[in-house]
Order: C-alpha cells, then sequence, then structure tokens
C-alpha cells in the first residue's frame, strides 16, 4: 500500500475524513496551524487532526508543537 492510500485510509478510519476535506479544511485555515498560525507543521510534515475526544468532532489541524501542547494539558482549556 502506498503511503498516500496509507494516509487516506488512517484520515478515514480515525477521523471519518477524506484526503479532499483535510486539504480544504488546512486550505480554510489559510495553510497554517489552528493556533499559532505558524506554516511549519513539524512533527512528521503534516499538520495534525485535532478532534474532541469525546464527540469526535474535528476542530482544526494543528502544528506539531500546540498539538503536544494541547496533549499536555490534556485537552482541558481551563488549564491554558
Amino acid at each position: 500500500m502506498s503511503a498516500e492510500a496509507v494516509r487516506a485510509k488512517n484520515l478515514r478510519t480515525r477521523y471519518g475524513m477524506t484526503v479532499d476535506e483535510y486539504d480544504r479544511l488546512l486550505d480554510s485555515q489559510g495553510g497554517v496551524c489552528a493556533i499559532c498560525s505558524t506554516d511549519t507543521p513539524g512533527g512528521r510534515g503534516r499538520f495534525h487532526v485535532d478532534h474532541c475526544h469525546t464527540s469526535g468532532m474535528i476542530l482544526g489541524l494543528l502544528c506539531n508543537d500546540c498539538n503536544v501542547g494541547i496533549g499536555r494539558l490534556a485537552d482541558d482549556p481551563i488549564r491554558c
């Protein structure tokens, strides 16, 4: 399976979204992180899909630093 096929499968199974939906979301964010506005995703080279762990609702795409930061805050905005 190609890397793009694996990516498409992961987006579909983890977040219920297609590659086109991911690309449209990134475009709607201006190609930058939804929190800090960097255009450098870091990590493995793509922005992370930020989502509610309870509802599964997609919140936006984040750079690696913001994604890790939110994870360390246990997804709790009150701890910010």
